[in-house]
């Protein structure tokens, strides 16, 4: 019986390999995180520059049609 209570007892410590294992995980999860926000950022910024140019090629156009002639 003592054994088995002693079993748990180690069984609910946890080793320092166990600890840095576990930091490791909450460091890659939260590194996760930041990398899909950057991502959405990046995707918002290529979608601004792409309307950007958009919009220049539509003012460039017309004002060489306009005083191309």
């Amino acid at each position: 019986m003592t054994c088995l209570i002693t079993l748990r007892k180690m069984a609910k410590s946890k080793s320092t390999t166990d600890v840095k294992i576990e930091q490791l995980c909450r460091e890659v999860k939260e590194l996760r995180t930041e990398v899909q926000s950057l991502t959405k950022t990046v995707s918002f910024g290529k979608g601004a520059v792409w309307v950007l140019i958009l919009l220049g090629s539509i003012v460039g156009g017309a004002y060489n049609f306009i005083v191309g002639k």
